[in-house]
């Protein structure tokens, strides 16, 4: 990236960071460390025209965290869905326009940035 002038980096972490889980200590500390991963990078880099960010989803439909269908994760979709400002759980989808936006050119004022992307829901539990 420093050859080509300068380049943007899009880490996926998780809304978790921003809660406290007692039976998800070790998912949310690998997380976190993304996070500062992230800002670290971004101070370092920044210089050399490189961008780094992450993005925090919530609850989103994914082979991980099943939120409809035979293997649905159970209650935990249905308390999020109804706690969460938007009313449902998230869809890979939901996130291609913030992901154009960390590419492009739009961006390059942002680095260092943890974007929760989570449809309100670390607001509401």
């Amino acid at each position: 990236m420093i050859k080509a002038g300068g380049g943007k980096i899009i880490n996926v972490g998780s809304a978790i960071t921003k809660k406290g889980f007692g039976k998800l200590v070790h998912y949310a500390a690998a997380k976190g460390g993304m996070d500062h991963m992230t800002q670290s990078l971004a101070r370092a880099w920044g210089k050399d025209n490189i961008q780094v960010n992450a993005v925090l989803p919530g609850l989103v439909h994914t082979e991980m965290m099943p939120c409809f269908g035979p293997d649905k994760i159970g209650p935990v979709v249905d308390y999020i869905t109804k706690k969460s400002p938007v009313g449902r759980y998230g869809m890979p989808d939901d996130f291609e326009g913030l992901s154009v936006l960390l590419s492009s050119e739009a961006s390059s004022f942002i680095t260092g940035s943890i974007i929760v992307a989570d449809g309100g829901m670390t607001l509401a539990i």
